[in-house]
């Protein structure tokens, strides 16, 4: 069964609110004074997500 936007537009609110809103803490080693940087792994890691989920048939 595909995944659709009801499915994940929940969480992807509460993650973009929480982004918004600071006060997480960050990953070890992550140079957050680069905003490219962080956007660079942020896309790397969303690629990932995509590829796990087409290799689960979603």
């Amino acid at each position: 069964m595909p995944i659709t936007l009801d499915d994940i537009e929940p969480s992807l609110s509460e993650a973009e609110e929480a982004f918004r809103h600071g006060g997480q803490e960050h990953e070890e080693g992550l140079d957050v004074s680069d905003a490219g940087l962080v956007y660079l792994r942020k896309g790397c890691r969303a690629l990932s997500g995509a590829d796990r989920l087409l290799a689960a048939d979603y």
